[in-house]
């Protein structure tokens, strides 16, 4: 898990050097895509567990 959370911040971090432009802009974009990847995995992982319990 570790691995994965330390793999995923390179990836965040070369994605906002890239797009990197003088404003808060990239960092912004960045840092809201990993939230709504966040809350979706989350829904995604509830609602498979819930299909889960009823099966």
């Amino acid at each position: 898990m570790g691995t994965l959370q330390f793999s995923l911040g390179t990836v965040a971090g070369a994605a906002v050097s890239v797009w990197h432009d003088g404003t808060a802009l990239p960092l912004a974009v960045v840092m809201a895509a990993c939230g709504v990847g966040a809350v979706t995995l989350r829904v995604w992982a509830r609602a498979g567990l819930s299909a889960s319990a009823v099966a």
